[in-house]
């Protein structure tokens, strides 16, 4: 952080975000903290987790410290100014979002940026500023964040609200992927007006979605004629036959390396059951929920190991 951002101007500012916490808080010892980091906010958040004993308060001034930081290093990475068009201007050029998407910001981006109060990020605890930062926000090659967390509410925002040709360009799609039923009508004032709605109530943490709506909109995919999943829990059957149990495996990869969380039928033949024309008996259901469990554990959702759940008869005779 730079030196001429004083503490006072720190602490005004923790104490516009989170009124009336400063005053439970020693002032004196968050000095010392921060000048004792050398200004690096993130290890003195480390300091202020610690003193969450002498009042939890502090945890809430740890979060403010890790946000305060995030800000900082994303206002280097989108010098001169950190807008929503500039951070979608710099993620397009790396390939990682939409052709159509980035044109429709950038034909809205004084309407768009207008809409984002990074203030808000604060209202995220310590955990969530973490998971936020590990798992949802859009990096550079090396590490470094482009995004913030307000940043990503709006990429989720546009994406589930832009009109039709913009979403999926000439392609034909299902309108289900659609969850805004004004943006099918390609009314771009309509349009606009359900993403400001969708933001203020994401903004406002009123409601949230899924995970894999965070990591996949306005994703580009190797298939441009299709949009990036955005569910997060499927539910795949399983056969009895060597067929049936590849090809469910491998929809649990695939359906994992998407970001969703899976759930699959067992409804193979028991373990004590023989296989006729075969090797002997059958593996049953705890073999191939083994083999489920490595595919979840081998398979990356960008910082954490798959999910998946099986789902077994309590009349099967493995139950």
């Amino acid at each position: 952080m730079p030196e001429s951002k004083s503490l006072i101007k720190l602490l005004e500012k923790f104490e516009r975000v989170r009124p009336g916490h400063l005053q439970f808080l020693d002032a004196v010892e968050i000095g010392t903290v921060v000048e004792d980091s050398a200004w690096d906010l993130s290890i003195a958040a480390k300091h202020f987790m610690n003193m969450f004993t002498d009042h939890p308060y502090y945890m809430n001034l740890a979060a403010f410290m890790l946000t305060e930081d995030h800000h900082d290093v994303t206002s280097k990475v989108n010098s001169p100014k950190h807008t929503f068009s500039a951070v979608t201007a710099k993620l397009h050029r790396r390939g990682v979002v939409t052709d159509k998407y980035a044109e429709f910001v950038t034909e809205n981006a004084d309407f768009l940026d207008s809409l984002i109060n990074y203030d808000l990020d604060h209202n995220l605890d310590n955990y969530a500023v973490m998971l936020a930062k590990r798992l949802y926000i859009k990096n550079m090659p090396d590490g470094t964040p482009i995004e913030r967390y307000q940043d990503v509410l709006m990429r989720e925002a546009v994406w589930l609200n832009m009109p039709r040709e913009h979403a999926i360009g000439d392609h034909t799609e299902d309108s289900s992927l659609f969850l805004c039923e004004e943006a099918l009508r390609s009314d771009l004032k309509t349009c606009l007006d359900c993403i400001s709605k969708r933001f203020q109530l994401l903004a406002d943490g009123k409601y949230t979605h899924a995970s894999p709506t965070k990591f996949n909109s306005a994703k580009t995919t190797p298939d441009k004629k299709k949009r990036a999943q955005l569910a997060s829990c499927f539910l795949i059957p399983s056969g009895d036959t060597i067929d049936a149990t590849s090809w469910t495996i491998n929809e649990l990869r695939q359906t994992l390396a998407s970001g969703g969380g899976v759930g699959s039928d067992a409804v193979m033949r028991s373990e004590t059951e023989f296989v006729d024309g075969g090797p002997g008996h059958a593996h049953g259901v705890q073999k191939f929920t083994q083999e489920a469990y490595h595919v979840a554990m081998t398979t990356n959702q960008g910082a954490r190991p798959g999910s998946i759940t099986e789902y077994i008869s309590m009349l099967h005779p493995d139950a």
